[in-house]
């Protein structure tokens, strides 16, 4: 049970209704309720980890941001970067994976490639081993540009990583890597 619906109205009407309450992740004493029938949910030891989430999502978004406001050159969203990126590694892709491989609904693919489109980003095209599958290709447009979006990114990325030694980035990367990879998990080697 996630922990936003512990002791919320949902789990006091599982409680009233007489049901064994569900395990909450995080250990032995998940089945422990306090005096009105609310989940014992223990508190995380380390004051760090409680801010680990916040201090990820935070860094990214800044990151996002700072690449999206020297980004006026090009006038596309960070989702569209994406999109354009995974193209330019991976060309040729159909329109689902894309969808898989940004964890995004088709439908955003599908209006995302459809702005693209119309801007000359990207083609469609259709398969040529099952007419009807329609792969994407990034165009000469989305190519050229490419350098000048690894220079935006490498500086956007230096900024973040200042005051940081060479010795602590490797760390970072060594650690943000291997959380990466516990949280995909037997997978991790595919989505690498």
């Amino acid at each position: 049970m996630p922990l936003a619906l512990a002791g919320g109205p949902f789990f006091d009407k599982q409680i009233a209704a007489g049901k064994e309450p569900r395990a909450v992740s995080g250990g032995k004493n998940s089945n422990i309720a306090d005096a009105i029938g609310r989940p014992y949910i223990p508190h995380m030891c380390d004051p760090d980890q409680n801010k680990l989430g916040f201090l990820i999502h935070d860094v990214a978004r800044l990151m996002r941001k700072r690449f999206l406001e020297q980004d006026n050159e090009f006038g596309l969203s960070s989702a569209q970067w994406r999109l354009l990126f995974r193209l330019l590694k991976e060309d040729g892709v159909p329109q689902v994976r894309l969808a898989e491989l940004l964890e995004v609904e088709p439908i955003s693919v599908s209006r995302m490639v459809d702005r693209l489109a119309e801007n000359g980003w990207v083609e469609r095209r259709l398969a040529r081993t099952d007419r009807r599958v329609r792969m994407i290709y990034a165009t000469r447009k989305a190519r050229d540009a490419c350098g000048g979006i690894q220079e935006i990114s490498a500086s956007v990325y230096e900024e973040a990583l200042s005051g940081l030694a060479d010795d602590e980035r490797r760390v970072l990367f060594g650690a943000l890597g291997k959380m990466a990879q516990n949280l995909y998990g037997p997978e991790a080697a595919d989505r690498a």
